[in-house]
């Protein structure tokens, strides 16, 4: 491929797509369950409480302590306006349309094929489903996009561990795994 599709651009321009089409949701205010998680809890509205996220299951937020961490560095950043919150799913879903294209490259490559433009249309499309609205929109759906993307990172890792140190690749995809389990339940 030539020209704006060389493969070089590829991750670019899925990011790029994914953060046009979800873009739109940055002014949209707060809906269901965003209005307790967000405008009425108050347990991540500092900093200093992030390690009570990890150490207390029974703590005033539910346990899922990477999205609190996440809602406590948004209202740290814009206290309770909403677009805050939405571009950060925003942001997490279009690295996983990112992460999806290196483990599609990655497998094609091992059957001895190259990723195309069939693979990104794909890919592409993943990327602006309707049907992930419900993960990517509301505040809520922040433990969806976490989940997913530090998922795709984990395959990732797994499936790229030959390029350096064996045991670096598999820690990275433990840590990796073990972060995605701190996002929902599961």
């Amino acid at each position: 491929m030539q020209g704006w599709l060389a493969p070089h651009r590829l991750p670019w321009l899925l990011f790029g797509l994914a953060l046009c089409a979800w873009l739109p949701s940055l002014w949209c205010g707060f809906v269901f369950d965003d209005v307790y998680l967000v405008e009425q809890q108050t347990c991540f509205r500092s900093l200093a409480n992030i390690p009570g996220f990890f150490a207390d299951p029974y703590n005033a937020c539910d346990y899922r302590p990477l999205r609190y961490v996440t809602y406590a560095v948004a209202y740290a950043v814009a206290g309770t306006a909403p677009w805050i919150y939405h571009l950060t799913n925003v942001l997490f879903h279009a690295g996983s349309a990112v992460l999806l294209w290196f483990i599609v490259r990655c497998l094609m490559a091992r059957t001895g094929r190259q990723a195309g433009p069939l693979a990104a249309a794909c890919v592409a499309l993943w990327a602006v489903h309707p049907a992930l609205a419900d993960a990517v929109v509301p505040a809520a759906g922040t433990r969806d996009v976490q989940c997913t993307f530090l998922y795709l990172l984990t395959v990732l890792l797994v499936l790229e561990r030959a390029r350096g140190p064996v045991w670096a690749y598999l820690v990275g995809a433990a840590l990796s795994f073990g972060a995605a389990l701190l996002t929902k339940e599961m």
